[in-house]
């Protein structure tokens, strides 16, 4: 079996969910401070920390094999390992202690590290069920015994070994764990990563308030997949499901690890406010998550039969005690956190308190809103003759409109002038965008989610409820719309169809009955019709080819007007370079002098900038309307500029040096704030990217 696939899961998978006997739970102390330690010391610190951690698991995997034991899951530095009746776990414990001898004095770079370890015993029954999805999975540890062993495991000191026992059974639901390949267990692209340390933001999600004798597996299943489509659309994974939580579970939200995709730390406090939206429509569960940012050691360690992606450092404890000090329902995120974004959300203050291992009170905040930039609220301006050659394009033909330029040149702003002059004329406009980083199907689930009035917030079910809706709105007199449900639900929103035959047909048919279904629903749809599709230079190669496939098939076969509007920032892939659509190409290019001045008056309430400053920044600006817009906006923040009269002059703290060389540095300026000063030059290239 692949190293990375828990134990026990071909058990589960077989129909065997409860469990007796014992379970041993491991928690090594040391390794967060030495991880602090060696990560000032480089490649080497960072190759020794590696090395050190693989040499604690082989030795430890081999004692609980030895043993008859069953590794089930590794959260950091610690281990949770199952035994049957005939097993003595008591013996393992007392071998895992010895071996500790050698750890107890390590000579590394960073000096002597002392390394110690605790041990949870825990004699009863539990039930054991598969959460997730095929886009990632987890063993999921129920019952009182559980229970238990997490209150033991708050009050055992290094170097004891507790143990714990519980009478009480489980009662099992009606849930069936989903049949998921081996790949849902395994982070993808990190069986073969070595060890690193890099900047993370690591999130926690406690969730309490259910029995552990009757756990609501179907529930926690649902509150899984909604708070795991929310990390994933925020460009993060759940990297670890944690039952050792006194009352209920954890589950640990993971962004800039394996991979970071810029603004990771943005990313994590927008998905911790729509958890909380999301969860807020059910009554189940108490949810409390924490927050924080910082390095951390990131890599695959064990040993050849069980390995584990794993993240440890300060960053990750930290983040899981705020989520234990916040209040129900609530979020805490640390100070670092705080900085780092309150520019870009509202925040209100937390009492401070002391965590367990630092030495004094540590701030906290509640983040509360997200702020709106002022640049995103100024008027439309300079591309009325743009504008009105698309109209014309629209209301006289079926046809592809390509509308191609840079970063910030307008496209959106175009799009959405454009959207509202079509609903006035009595036009159904549907629209769809290809987010960051995105995945094959990511722009057809915005179409069809905007279509269907879908919520980031909605839980699986009400979206499957909301695409069945539209289904039958649209109406569809010989059903061809209805039997594609399952590849639209399956394959755009992760929906489940059980007893569709879905999974009995290759992916080629599956893919062709997708298109197809999205072809009937726009055919569907009222007309006249215009299809916008937004920011397709994140679109993957299979979904620009859909695309084409979709436009192509639409045009040809449709007697009513419909019509594509496309954008794109300029790559080396070209849309529709057959001749058998119509297609007009659009390239859209700065803003004139006229649309310019226009701009800039709004921006600075109908007061001009004086001259100097004036050249300056349009040169810079080159007519591109949202870094003229920034360039102004960060004048007036930082005091660069007053409003004298009727006239913006510079201020006594204005130099040409203040002036960021390029629009890039001045936007991270903005979002940064006082954030960035004393940040080391690597964690700013791992947090800004643009």
């Amino acid at each position: 079996m692949n190293p990375f696939i828990p134990g026990d899961v071909d058990l589960i998978r077989q129909g065997k969910n409860l469990y007796s006997g014992s379970l041993l739970f491991a928690d090594i102390s040391g390794f967060t401070e030495l991880t602090e330690k060696l990560a000032l010391h480089g490649k080497k610190g960072t190759e020794d920390l590696t090395e050190i951690l693989n040499r604690y698991f082989r030795a430890m995997y081999g004692i609980v094999r030895e043993h008859g034991g069953i590794n089930i899951s590794s959260a950091g530095d610690s281990m949770l390992v199952r035994f049957s009746e005939n097993s003595d776990s008591s013996a393992c414990a007392e071998k895992m202690m010895t071996e500790m001898v050698h750890f107890e004095n390590l000579k590394t770079d960073a000096g002597i590290c002392r390394l110690g370890i605790k041990i949870i015993l825990g004699y009863g029954t539990w039930t054991e069920f598969i959460i997730g999805d095929c886009k990632g999975a987890h063993i999921f540890l129920a019952g009182d015994i559980i229970e238990k062993m997490a209150a033991a495991e708050d009050t055992a000191a290094r170097g004891e070994t507790l143990s714990v026992r519980s009478e009480e059974t489980v009662v099992l639901d009606d849930y069936t764990s989903p049949d998921l390949p081996d790949s849902s267990f395994i982070i993808p692209g990190t069986e073969n990563l070595q060890g690193e340390h890099r900047s993370i933001t690591a999130v926690f999600v406690n969730f309490t308030g259910y029995d552990a004798k009757k756990p609501p597996h179907r529930q926690i299943q649902e509150l899984y997949l909604g708070i795991s489509d929310i990390a994933q659309r925020n460009s993060g994974i759940v990297q670890m499901v944690d039952n050792n939580l006194v009352g209920g579970s954890r589950f640990f939200l993971l962004f800039g690890a394996p991979r970071s995709y810029g603004y990771d730390l943005l990313h994590a406090v927008q998905a911790s406010l729509e958890i909380r939206q999301y969860i807020s429509s059910q009554s189940v569960f108490s949810i409390r998550t924490g927050i924080d940012e910082g390095f951390a050691f990131a890599g695959a360690i064990g040993d050849s039969r069980s390995r584990k992606y794993t993240v440890i450092g300060d960053v990750v404890n930290t983040a899981a005690r705020l989520a234990d000090s916040a209040e129900s329902d609530s979020i805490a995120v640390s100070d670092n956190v705080f900085r780092m974004s309150r520019n870009n959300y509202r925040y209100q203050d937390m009492k401070s308190i002391m965590l367990k291992g630092k030495e004094s009170p540590v701030k906290r905040y509640l983040p509360i809103e997200r702020r709106i930039d002022p640049g995103d609220s100024y008027h439309f301006v300079g591309r009325e003759e743009e504008l009105s050659r698309i109209l014309s394009t629209i209301t006289g033909e079926n046809s592809v409109i390509v509308v191609q330029g840079g970063a910030g040149i307008g496209k959106t702003s175009l799009l959405k002038k454009l959207s509202e002059l079509l609903i006035e004329k009595s036009y159904n406009v549907l629209y769809g965008s290809s987010p960051e980083n995105s995945e094959t199907n990511d722009l057809f689930a915005s179409l069809i989610g905007n279509v269907s009035g879908m919520l980031e917030s909605d839980p699986r079910g009400v979206r499957k409820n909301k695409l069945r809706s539209l289904i039958s709105e649209l109406g569809d007199p010989g059903g061809s719309l209805s039997k594609r449900e399952v590849f639209l639900g399956r394959m755009l929103f992760s929906l489940s169809y059980p007893g569709s035959d879905y999974d009995s047909l290759p992916p080629i048919l599956r893919r062709e009955n997708l298109l197809d279904g999205i072809c009937e629903m726009i055919r569907s749809c009222s007309k006249p019709l215009c299809v916008i599709l937004e920011d397709l230079h994140n679109s993957t190669d299979m979904d620009i080819l859909a695309v084409e496939y979709i436009a192509r098939h639409l045009l040809e076969y449709s007697d009513v007007n419909i019509s594509f509007v496309i954008s794109k920032r300029p790559d080396e892939r070209t849309l529709f370079n057959r001749d058998d659509v119509p297609i007009h190409r659009m390239l859209l290019e700065g803003l004139n002098s006229t649309a310019s001045d226009e701009l800039m008056l709004e921006i600075l309430n109908r007061t001009p900038l004086e001259n100097g400053i004036d050249t300056l920044i349009r040169e810079r600006a080159n007519g591109n309307p949202f870094y003229l817009t920034q360039f102004l906006l960060y004048l007036v923040e930082e005091k660069l500029i007053s409003r004298k009269d009727d006239l913006w002059e510079r201020t006594a703290q204005y130099s040409d040096e203040k002036l960021p060389g390029n629009v890039f540095s001045m936007i991270k300026d903005r979002q940064a704030g006082e954030a960035g000063e004393g940040m080391p030059e690597d964690w700013k290239r791992c947090w800004f990217q643009i």
